[in-house]
């Protein structure tokens, strides 16, 4: 856990210096006289390196959490299937039940009838 830790505040410290590294570069390529505008196309691209870089991060970061969320939605799919087909199946046992109960009473009905002639 403690070497988790230390790990994540290395990467941290060199996001920072790498942070500071791309200023540094962005503005000594901004104070470079160009004619061709080479210097702003490096800044702009830059830009969207840096832009695509904490895209990166943040899904990085949310991954995990979206995994944990997932793995809870399915192991709970897995639960409601399992009282679903308990469901059926007491479901079949009550139908066969009625249908055995309706036979039995259409049968009184029917000795009744007969008895009544």
């Amino acid at each position: 856990l403690d070497e988790i830790a230390c790990l994540q505040k290395l990467r941290s410290e060199d996001k920072r210096e790498l942070a500071e590294l791309r200023h540094q570069q962005r503005k000594t390529a901004s104070e470079t006289p160009s004619n061709d505008g080479l210097g702003e196309m490096y800044a702009a691209v830059l830009d969207k390196y840096e832009n695509v870089c904490k895209d990166y991060d943040l899904l990085r970061e949310k991954y995990p959490e979206l995994m944990a969320a997932h793995n809870s939605a399915m192991a709970r799919l897995n639960e409601v299937s399992e009282d679903n087909e308990k469901l059926r199946s007491q479901l079949e046992e009550m139908r066969s039940k009625n249908e055995a109960l309706s036979l039995e009473r259409n049968g009184f009905k029917q000795q009744c009838t007969n008895a009544i002639r």
